[in-house]
Formats: C-alpha cells, structure tokens, sequence
C-alpha cells in the first residue's frame, strides 16, 4: 500500500508563514507588548469587577488595599513600569515605521492586537480610581426604570433602589453629562433590564470598543497627514496607560466625547467639512467640555475656503445637521435649555481638585483660618476675595489662551489640532475640579503630533496624574516620606508647561 503523504498546494508557503511568526515574535514590539499584557494581567487578578462590584459597597484604592504602606510602593513601580514600557515600544519604532515601509503593516498589527488585548483584559477590572461608573448605571436607571429624567432628579428621591449607594457622594445633584453619554447608558440599562454587573459590563465594554474606534481614527488620520509617524503616532494613544486605565480600566464617558473629537479630526483631515462641526457637537453632547473645539475647525475650515458662497453654504448645512442632532439627543428629557443650564450650573460652581485651586490652598495658609482673623470678616467679603483670587483669574486665564489658540489659527501659524491640543490641555488645568484622567483629553490630540514638546508634556501629565493617586492616605504619606508631595508638585509643574 502507498503510504500518504501531505504536499503544500504552494510550496514555501508554511516555511514563509512560520520566518513571519518568528519575526513577529522576537521583535522588540511584541516583547514590550507580552510584557505590558502581564501587568494588566496582574492587575485584573488582583481586582476583579465581578468580585467586588457583588459586595454590595463601593470600593477604591485605598479600601481595596486596606491603606497598606507597601502596596503603595508596588502600585508605584506598576504603574512606572508601565509608563516605562510605552515609552520603550514608542522609541523602538519611533521616525522609523511609517506608510511607505515594508514593516509597517507588520508593526501596526502588533500595536492594534495587543490594544485589543489590553481593552480585553481591562474590561474585568474594577475601577479602582473613580466610581463614575458605577454613577453611569445607577442614573440610567432613573431614566429607564423609573422613566424620570436624570437630569432633574437627583439619585437620593429613590432612596429605596438596592443600588443608591453607587453614586456615592453625588446622591443629591442630577446628571453631570450630555444627553448623549445619558442615551447610551439608558440604551445599556435597557439591554441588561438594570441588572447590576451585566450592566456595567456593557458599559465597559462600549468603553472598550471606542477606545479601539478612536485608536483607529488616529491611525488613519495619521497615516493621511503625518506619513512619517504613522505607527509611533497609533502606539503613543494605544498603550498609554492613563488612556487604558482611565478610558477602559475605569469606564469614563471620556472615551466617547474623544472617539467623536477625533471622528471631526478624521473628517477634517479628509475635506469632509460638512460633517466635522456635527462630530464636535455629538462629543460636545456626550461632555460639554469638547465644545471648545467647534469655533477652531469652524475658523479653519472658514478661512480653508476663499469663495464666499462655498462657505455660507458649508456653514449652513453643518449648522442644519448640528442643531438636527442636538435637538433629537435632548428632546427625550425635556427642554434641553433647562436640562443644559443645570449642567452648566452644577460643573462651574465649587472648586476642587483644580491646579488652580493651590491659590486658595495658599490664601488660606497665608490668612490661617484657624486663627478666626478671616472668619471675621463679613460673608459678601469673604465670597468676594475667593471670587477675586480663584475664580476671576482662572477664567481669565482660561479666555486669554483660548484667544491665542483662535489668533494662532486665524493666521494660520497652527492647524486646528494643535489648537484643539492646546485649548483642551488649557480645560484641565483650570477647570473647577481636576481629575486624573482629564490629560487623557490632550493624549488623544496630542497622538496626531507625535514627538516633540507637546508629546513630552501630555505624557509627563499623565505619568504624574497616575501616580497622584498615591497621596490617598496618611499611611502612604509616610511610607513615601516626600515622595507623594513631591510628585504632586511635579505634576503641577509639568500642567504649567
């Protein structure tokens, strides 16, 4: 009997397809990746969603490690490795893979299949930092369960739902976010029918997908206007662990009002003027902080054209959409001028976390309220001076590097990416109150300019702001010695640059 034996249809075919695998596998790329995925891996293990979201209560980092001393050095050394890792992968391939070479497809496939992987893994996490996610679920119940609007009412009229304790502090004020980011969590509530941790999961995992979507549109856009930088640019978004952690790890609705920012950069970069303002409105309905992008694509896109009628016409028809779409995202709650003024009012009223805060911190120092030498003086006194030493110079510091960045465009000496950049890395140094993940806003912008100072001062921000979680506690206080403070200021040092 004639014994079989297999024959490759093409052959050389399996010997190729094996040199390529092994290529793959022994690039530096692929080892920075293997090595990232450990980290998360670690991570996720260590807190799991499931787990803990079915306790009943809500948890952070400083709950979740029991305020243990040595636990702050091990998330300091994660979250430095990881930084560490980015930047390693980033120089690995940095100016040398771009469009025009052969290596670039491959290299671009390891950069998106470990960001798939990385959003994967992160989608099982619990958010360690924040509980706006959990915010998420609970005001979408409002709407979907009790059929009440999330803007109006506030998460503390249902004091008997078995979920209330998940707003935390935030009980008594309504909705913090457009009615975009709303319709998309009711559309999760009504998909999961309110039941907690598969509703979260899906939360998560639209996270995830437009984190992956803007990833994508970076790419793209990249590979259109910065040849050169096509991959470096993709991988600076894709692995920075601010942008993983914070968009993925912690759910944020940031993630949304990006992907649309960048779809009006993509869209721009591709002459498709009509449709740019309607994808800077939808991010500006998902977070109003992304309107600030409108009147620079709006000025470039303007002066882009020297035919008076072509731009009426433009103007009219992104206008036409524009107003369309809003007015269909906010007709489900109510008027959207009353639903919008309430969240104007409630995102501009206290100070918190802001950089700019330290001047009240400093006042304070300076006047020792505990001596009762400032309480002394009448209320409408007291209310003026913080008005006068926080809020006028914070908002006038705000419109006068906003002004620039429109001067800057109008004659043409910057593109509206760069002003975006700029303008959005202005909002998180002085906004009321300063969150970790705000520098993930600039990151995102900041991708499509790879190298250079800009780079160097987002990814400065984020390693910082990461790492200002330390300062949780008394117990890490003293188990950093200086180190927490001084990585606090060296935070602020870096947003002031």
């Amino acid at each position: 009997m004639t014994k079989l034996q297999w024959v490759s249809p093409i052959p050389g075919r399996t010997k190729l397809n094996l040199d390529a695998a092994r290529q793959v596998v022994m690039s530096p790329l692929f080892r920075y990746g293997a090595l990232v995925t450990v980290l998360y891996l670690i991570l996720v293990v260590a807190f799991p969603l499931p787990r803990y979201a079915a306790q009943g209560q809500l948890y952070d980092l400083k709950s979740l490690t029991q305020e243990s001393s040595w636990f702050a050095w091990l998330y300091a050394l994660l979250i430095l490795a990881l930084f560490g890792l980015h930047w390693l992968a980033w120089h690995s391939i940095e100016s040398r893979c771009d469009s025009r070479q052969p290596e670039s497809t491959r290299s671009l496939g390891i950069v998106l299949a470990f960001a798939a992987l990385f959003a994967l893994l992160l989608m099982w996490l619990y958010p360690i930092n924040a509980i706006d996610l959990f915010q998420y679920f609970f005001r979408s119940r409002i709407y979907v369960v009790y059929h009440a609007n999330p803007f109006a009412a506030a998460p503390m009229q249902f004091h008997d739902d078995p979920y209330r304790y998940t707003v935390g502090e935030w009980a008594d004020v309504g909705s913090l976010y457009g009615p975009g980011w709303e319709l998309l969590a009711a559309g999760a509530a009504w998909l999961t029918r309110g039941r907690f941790i598969p509703n979260v999961l899906v939360l998560k995992g639209a996270s995830a997908v437009f984190y992956l979507g803007s990833v994508l549109l970076v790419s793209s856009t990249l590979r259109r206007v910065a040849p050169e930088r096509w991959i470096a640019g993709t991988l600076l978004l894709a692995w920075n662990p601010l942008v993983l952690l914070e968009w993925v790890g912690n759910g944020h609705s940031d993630v949304v009002m990006m992907f649309f920012v960048l779809l009006g950069v993509w869209l721009w970069a591709r002459q498709r003027h009509v449709w740019v303002l309607p994808a800077l409105v939808m991010a500006a309905l998902v977070k109003g902080i992304a309107a600030i992008t409108i009147p620079l694509f709006a000025l470039a896109i303007w002066l882009g054209e020297p035919r008076l009628l072509v731009r009426l016409r433009w103007l009219g028809l992104s206008l036409l959409v524009s107003v369309g779409l809003a007015m269909a995202l906010c007709l489900p709650f109510g008027p959207p001028w009353q639903n919008m003024g309430q969240v104007v009012g409630k995102t501009t009223a206290d100070y918190g976390f802001s950089v700019s805060a330290l001047l009240v911190l400093v006042l304070r120092q300076v006047i020792d309220v505990s001596t009762g030498r400032f309480l002394a003086l009448p209320a409408e006194t007291r209310e003026m001076l913080l008005i006068c030493v926080y809020i006028v110079p914070r908002w006038l510091a705000l419109a006068a590097l906003y002004v620039r960045q429109l001067v800057m465009v109008w004659r043409k000496k910057q593109d509206p990416i760069a002003g975006s950049t700029e303008a959005l890395f202005a909002c998180a140094l002085l906004v009321p109150s300063y969150r970790i993940w705000y520098p993930s806003w600039s990151m995102a912008l900041a991708a499509l300019r790879p190298g250079g100072r800009r780079c160097l001062r987002t990814g400065t921000a984020c390693l910082t702001a990461e790492l200002s979680v330390l300062i949780y506690d008394s117990t890490a206080k003293r188990s950093f010695g200086i180190g927490c403070p001084a990585l606090w200021h060296i935070s602020n040092v870096a947003w002031r640059f």
